[in-house]
């Protein structure tokens, strides 16, 4: 991890892991997106396989993640690939038909993904321009496994989606980098995450509740500048309705305007994603919320279920 610089190459060991977030959301609010990067897919039940056998490399478990959606549709694609569709450099990550390009001002995202369960192609071209990089990352445990950087809290999004149908448009962006030396379930039994637009800086929120340590609360307030702050005094935590899985989601907001859920993206056994309605120092915003229960994970049960979402590409990069 290279706070201040963005890169692709950097080390990833045995049972370790690394991945490149972002997500979008439209200037109407009507459509949205995310994009997560996996080398060593911590989600992957063929990786956690692979680590029960001390046979644990991350190269060999590498996906695009995709998740789109508007008024009309959504597309899921998650194809886990193995080491022969992984190239990384300095500035380039390939993996299978789909690649991340960094050329210093600009990410460019090429997706050739397959649309699960349907079975048809997403394919398409993005382009976010941050407006300036941070230069600091998080430590989220005391064992210094795991590390967290929000690289661009705040950026601009040129969407041109050409399959299945076609999708246009411009929005505001967000991108992250997490990257660890263990498994996340390990560390974590549970987590929440969100993320506002807020004029002229962003709030993010990560609330974390670690095994056998005292829970974990970050609050930052990202400037357009690439500053990062500790928000003085923590909002409190408010309680947002449970996903159809009965998974709790949570936030942070202004204590007697709170939030509200207006749309659940993803709505799985053990992790869900929420667009938000909410209102930070004042200011009504829509925000990204993520909800993820670690302990369900591990369930054998919920690690079955993640082979049908998350299928493998045996034969084809």
């Amino acid at each position: 991890m290279h706070p201040g610089r963005l890169r692709f190459d950097e080390t990833v060991g045995q049972n370790s892991y690394a991945w490149w977030y972002i997500d979008a959301t439209s200037d109407d609010g009507r459509s949205g997106l995310t994009i997560i990067a996996f080398v060593g897919s911590v989600f992957s039940t063929y990786y956690a396989i692979s680590r029960a056998f001390q046979r644990g490399d991350p190269h060999n478990h590498c996906s695009m993640n995709v998740s789109l959606w508007d008024d009309d549709r959504y597309c899921w694609g998650f194809t886990e690939r193995g080491r022969n569709a992984l190239q990384r450099s300095a500035d380039t990550l390939v993996i299978g038909p789909s690649q991340m390009r960094w050329d210093g001002n600009q990410l460019t995202i090429d997706l050739d993904e397959l649309n699960w369960p349907r079975m048809n192609r997403i394919r398409g071209r993005l382009r976010l321009t941050p407006t300036a990089l941070t230069s600091r990352s998080v430590l989220l445990d005391t064992a210094s496994w795991h590390r967290w950087w929000p690289v661009a809290p705040h950026a601009r999004i040129e969407v041109d989606i050409h399959s299945p149908g076609r999708a246009r448009w411009k929005g505001d962006a967000y991108l992250d980098h997490n990257a660890g030396h263990a498994p996340l379930e390990n560390s974590f039994s549970s987590w929440t995450w969100s993320r506002a637009r807020l004029k002229h800086k962003t709030a993010i929120f990560y609330d974390l509740k670690r095994r056998d340590q005292e829970d974990l609360s970050v609050a930052l307030v990202a400037g357009n500048d690439g500053s990062l702050t500790e928000m003085r005094p923590q909002l409190p935590a408010v309680s947002l309705p449970r996903t159809r899985w009965r998974l709790k989601r949570s936030t942070r907001a202004d204590e007697k305007a709170g939030a509200r859920v207006i749309r659940s993206i993803e709505d799985g056994p053990f992790y869900a994603r929420s667009l938000l309605e909410t209102r930070i120092d004042g200011q009504t915003s829509l925000a990204m919320q993520e909800s993820l229960s670690l302990d369900r994970l591990k369930y054998p049960w919920i690690r079955y279920m993640v082979l049908y979402r998350n299928p493998r590409a045996w034969f084809s990069a």
